[in-house]
């Protein structure tokens, strides 16, 4: 019996894909991080930039909001953010996206002593 793929619209972008099976998604939208997205650093403001580096620096979304006198929850939105406007799935894609780009971060932190 051969294999035949079925014509499907994708009901997140409607794009027609074929599938094997009852798929309703097109890989576009599954994984859009495998897509060539330019991940620009213009897209991102100075402090989502500022919450790139420290996340580089492998530091949790607590002493990122200690050191530029955010709420920890404030920092997991801009996360959020910087993760959509660059595509990419999490942290660890982040601080490898910084590293590409800028080299490994050196950030001096100015106490208020």
């Amino acid at each position: 019996m051969p294999v035949v793929l079925l014509p499907r619209r994708c009901t997140k972008c409607g794009l027609e894909f074929g599938s094997f099976g009852k798929r309703v998604i097109c890989e576009v939208c599954r994984h859009p991080a495998r897509l060539n997205i330019p991940r620009d650093p213009e897209a991102l403001t100075p402090r989502e930039m500022s919450i790139a580096a420290l996340v580089a620096e492998a530091r949790d979304n607590r002493s990122v909001g200690k050191l530029l006198s955010l709420q920890e929850t404030s920092v997991r939105e801009y996360l959020s953010a910087i993760y959509k406007k660059l595509a990419l799935p999490n942290r660890t894609a982040l601080a490898l996206w910084y590293w590409e780009r800028f080299g490994l971060p050196t950030t001096t932190v100015i106490s208020k002593e």
